[in-house]
């Protein structure tokens, strides 16, 4: 089954994904952007592992809470 996340094969199709995800502006996304790139991005977004040691463990959390409805929705 084609997933949104599996659409992100690199940074401009990413950045779609997460637009069409996430609130526009969200600080924690641009940060991550920044940090690892769209594609990373996404990947940590839609999966359990680790971010970054500079995200607070609470934000990326509820970052994640927050865009699972978006990501399950087919």
């Amino acid at each position: 089954m084609v997933t949104i996340t599996s659409l992100a094969k690199d940074e401009r199709s990413a950045r779609i994904v997460l637009a069409s995800t996430l609130e526009p502006d969200d600080a924690l996304t641009g940060r991550l952007i920044a940090a690892v790139g769209a594609v990373e991005t996404v990947r940590l977004l839609s999966t359990a592992a680790p971010l970054p040691t500079s995200v607070d463990a609470v934000e990326g959390g509820l970052w994640r809470q927050k865009a699972a409805p978006r990501l399950d929705a087919r």
